[in-house]
């Protein structure tokens, strides 16, 4: 009878760990744009896959990959037939991208320094020459079509300098920021940064 019952129980717990599991992923939030702002080594081709392939496992939509230091058009020339075995859209630098994504399981966008504050600086130029006033949805809009420039919910800040490095800031104004010591290139590093943003509380304030 005591077999039985450690039997039970046993059975009991593991049925009681999977359904907090499940009750957990019903209820997390999981960002449908994460951009990653990357301070430390330069990403390579196996670190930039592994980091597309966890983003298809978590279901998010647009990844954004913002270096300041490095180029990465070559490196997106190296997993072109590997993006598009996974129905991966990919795409460097900023510009007016008008084809329809929405066959596409993932868009990820390259950005470098040139992608910076200068994209900015070049929005407010050319909305100032109308005579009408300039409001925050003008800027946003800009940026979107014109350099393609989307507000992410979720930022990874990797490195151990607390920099964004030039990120465009104005894409930044409701995103949440959390900061990791290397690239989050496993499943497990990946997680704990969505685990971070699901107990951020979220701003509705713009």
């Amino acid at each position: 009878m005591a077999c039985n019952f450690l039997g039970y129980s046993t059975l009991w717990a593991h049925r009681e760990i999977k359904q907090r599991g499940e009750r957990y992923d019903a209820l997390r939030r999981i960002p449908a744009h994460v951009a990653i702002v990357n301070n430390d080594q330069a990403l390579n081709k196996n670190s930039l896959m592994s980091l597309l392939e966890i983003a298809l496992v978590e279901n998010i939509r647009r990844l954004t990959i913002y270096d300041a230091a490095n180029d990465y058009t070559d490196l997106a020339c190296e997993v072109r037939m590997f993006c598009r075995s996974k129905h991966i859209k990919l795409v460097t630098g900023c510009a007016n991208f008008s084809d329809d994504f929405s066959s596409y399981r993932l868009f990820v966008q390259l950005l470098s320094s040139n992608s910076g504050r200068s994209t900015l600086v070049e929005t407010c130029r050319e909305l100032s020459t109308s005579e009408d006033p300039i409001t925050t949805n003008d800027i946003t809009a800009h940026l979107a079509s014109k350099f393609s420039l989307l507000e992410p919910e979720l930022l990874i800040q990797v490195g151990a300098i607390p920099s964004l490095s030039g990120y465009p800031p104005w894409c930044l104004r409701v995103t949440e920021i959390v900061p990791v010591r290397s690239l989050p290139c496993n499943r497990f590093a990946f997680e704990e940064c969505l685990e971070a943003f699901n107990k951020r509380d979220i701003r509705l304030g713009k």
